[in-house]
């Protein structure tokens, strides 16, 4: 059992120094630059940081009210987007985020939106359900707790965050979330930070 258990901890170990974004260093310049290569088209709007952030503590609330927060989804590249009913623009990308949320299916991407606004829940509970947007949960933010946190210009903002819930990238406002580059370019972070990827 010693040895079985002193070769999984080489094996892990190896993983994450050949792969720092692995171990929580970030991407590394290699990846850096084949990300920058990757903001064409749809994702030529994203902004990539040079280190990752802090983790997101901010709190919010899921569609039945309960507490939620960016932990709860550690361990996939999340597209974190923030969003609300009153924003035209927001509402023209919301049938894109629901298509990259299907395409990403099975990935190691989600889609995440949080709508930041005053009785936020049920409004974007009822306006996912009447433009019959399936794949995306009705999370809100009522306190404003994430702007504050992550220091947004405006909405629509969408944060990309790490596994470990850290921002690597944003795009200030609307984008085509459903086109073919913003799809690879997820699922290549993805395969970046995954473990040995």
């Amino acid at each position: 059992m010693r040895l079985a258990g002193l070769v999984a901890l080489v094996i892990g170990a190896a993983a994450i120094f050949a792969n720092p974004a692995a171990a929580g260093d970030g991407l590394s310049a290699e990846q850096r630059t084949e990300i920058e290569g990757m903001r064409t088209g749809a994702m030529a709007k994203l902004s990539l940081r040079e280190t990752p952030g802090e983790p997101i503590e901010a709190e919010f609330v899921n569609e039945n009210g309960a507490s939620a927060s960016v932990a709860e989804f550690a361990g996939k590249v999340t597209v974190l987007n923030l969003w609300a009913t009153w924003c035209p623009p927001c509402l023209k990308e919301m049938p894109s985020l629901n298509n990259l949320q299907a395409a990403l299916e099975g990935s190691g991407a989600q889609v995440v939106t949080v709508a930041v606004q005053s009785g936020g829940r049920a409004k974007a509970k009822d306006f996912l359900k009447e433009k019959m947007l399936y794949q995306l949960s009705a999370y809100a933010d009522e306190r404003n707790a994430l702007p504050r946190e992550v220091g947004i210009l405006g909405l629509p903002t969408t944060l990309i965050l790490d596994p470990q819930g850290r921002e690597i990238a944003r795009v200030q406002g609307d984008a085509e979330w459903d086109a073919p580059e913003a799809e690879a370019l997820l699922r290549r972070l993805a395969e970046m930070t995954a473990a040995g990827g």
